[in-house]
């Protein structure tokens, strides 16, 4: 987080929040950062890679579950 831009607060309820400190121009990046998780709908089940999310048609199986399927093995 670049200093002086933003600040992390308490939010009761709910964690942590994240507010700018000065007023941001339009298209302006202001935060970027990896998702902590994700997850695949029941709709998309089979067609996204549990790892890229990137659709494919020649997914692999998970070999433990099963059920997970991805692009290769760097993916899984």
């Amino acid at each position: 987080m670049e200093s002086g831009r933003l600040e992390k607060f308490p939010s009761p309820g709910r964690g942590s929040g994240l507010r700018a400190l000065r007023r941001a121009r339009l298209g302006e990046l202001l935060y970027r950062a990896e998702p902590f998780a994700c997850t695949v709908t029941k709709q998309r089940l089979g067609g996204v890679c549990e790892r890229c999310l990137r659709r494919n048609e020649r997914l692999l199986r998970c070999s433990q579950c099963k059920i997970a399927r991805y692009c290769d093995t760097r993916c899984q």
